[in-house]
């Protein structure tokens, strides 16, 4: 739900096999598993500007250092306060992504219940 609307909302599409295995190392196989989708997509995002073969099909990473800079000084990280920013672009792109993703969400997770340990 989330990779798609990344790929998507972030026009990943030229590179989203390596944005994909970028997205899964983030969310699955590292320390950062569990972290808020704001961090991850920063992670991800740095993780796929290194990749020697996005850099080999001269692909023009999307800008996201405004969002980078929000995620380090904002007291809270949610739709409400981001949604107060969309007069950066970036912001807006974060925005709209983050909606996208409760949208997909909630379309595909109905009727069930949470984990009970």
């Amino acid at each position: 739900m989330l990779l798609p609307a990344t790929i998507e909302d972030w026009e990943l599409q030229p590179v989203s096999k390596y944005a994909r295995e970028a997205w899964e190392y983030v969310n699955l196989y590292s320390k950062t598993r569990g972290c808020s989708r704001f961090h991850a997509i920063i992670y991800m995002l740095d993780l796929l500007a290194e990749r020697k073969e996005v850099k080999a099909r001269n692909f023009r990473m999307p800008e996201y250092e405004s969002l980078r800079h929000w995620v380090k000084t904002a007291p809270v990280l949610n739709n409400d306060a981001l949604g107060k920013l969309t007069d950066d672009p970036v912001m807006e792109r974060t925005f709209q992504w983050s909606l996208d993703v409760n949208r997909r969400i909630a379309k595909m997770v109905h009727a069930s219940r949470p984990f009970l340990m």
